[in-house]
């Protein structure tokens, strides 16, 4: 796989002695790999927004026939008209940065939204709705000081939601307003 497409994902875990927890990505969910890789061994760094800085770029052909490509131009006009610090990040994300042809006509698209800020829930509630009518399904990531914590939960009406961050998952009731003895942490 690294010989087709030398990317690796920079994934959720602790850091060993300096090294990036990072995913080998194969054609199957099966075939991923675990491990980590020394930051020196890093060529470059390639952020969820990066992707779609100056633009959403799929390859035109595959973008004809994949929802999840197809999805990201009206998604971005979306997100744009909230002011969101976004980016794709799953199969989609995969195959922007690498160019592997990673998505397939099941893939959903996986969105990374960078908000240092508070997102109120009447807010994550409309965003929601917006992007439901995208073609394929949309699996929205808050980044949060807190953690990564799904739009969906959040948009809802539990008093807490799940906040994943390096050092494991905990429920917090504000993700903008880590536990004590947690700082705020470092995205992807």
């Amino acid at each position: 796989m690294l010989r087709d497409a030398p990317y690796v994902v920079v994934r959720r875990g602790p850091a060993l002695a300096g090294g990036v927890p990072v995913g080998v990505r194969g054609p199957v969910r099966s075939l991923r790999w675990a491990s980590h890789l020394d930051a020196p061994g890093i060529g470059a760094l390639i952020s969820p927004e990066d992707l779609v800085r100056d633009g959403v770029r799929a390859r035109p052909g595959r973008a004809a026939l994949i929802p999840a490509l197809q999805a990201l131009a009206p998604v971005a006009a979306w997100l744009a008209e909230w002011g969101c610090v976004w980016g794709p990040t799953g199969a989609v994300g995969f195959e922007l940065a690498s160019g592997w042809p990673a998505t397939t006509v099941a893939s959903d698209l996986d969105v990374l939204i960078r908000r240092p800020l508070r997102l109120e829930r009447a807010e994550a509630r409309a965003i929601l709705r917006g992007v439901q009518r995208a073609p394929v399904r949309v699996d929205l990531q808050l980044d949060t000081p807190a953690g990564l914590v799904a739009l969906a939960e959040y948009a809802g009406s539990g008093p807490k939601v799940l906040a994943r961050a390096g050092e494991g998952v905990e429920l917090v009731d504000d993700p903008w307003r880590p536990a004590p003895g947690h700082g705020a942490r470092q995205g992807p």
